[in-house]
């Protein structure tokens, strides 16, 4: 069999849309709408110094936000310091400032 990019490692057999929220991040990546939180890369050290790879994921959480000023609900995914954000600062303006309304 003759692949399209020459190597059969590479090769893809069916062409797939990315799912993506409003905001145009994909739908399966651990990145918090409000903060733009990302994991952090790092590596686990055992006693005997062997490195192993890690990443530290951020807290997130989906949430369904009700926003009165649009008198409707926003569905988000946030982490733990982006839930305190949106509390203190009030719906409408955390989601405007994060590009999200």
């Amino acid at each position: 069999m003759t692949y399209p990019t020459g190597n059969p490692r590479f090769y893809v057999c069916h062409q797939t849309k990315p799912l993506t929220f409003h905001n145009g991040t994909p739908n399966m990546s651990r990145i918090c709408d409000i903060t733009k939180k990302k994991g952090l890369n790092g590596n686990r050290v055992s006693h005997s110094n062997i490195k192993t790879h890690h990443v530290q994921q951020p807290n997130l959480q989906k949430r369904r936000i009700f926003v009165p000023e649009l008198k409707r609900y926003v569905m988000v995914k946030l982490c733990a310091k982006g839930l305190r954000k949106l509390d203190r600062y009030g719906a409408y303006r955390t989601l405007k400032e994060a590009g999200l309304i």
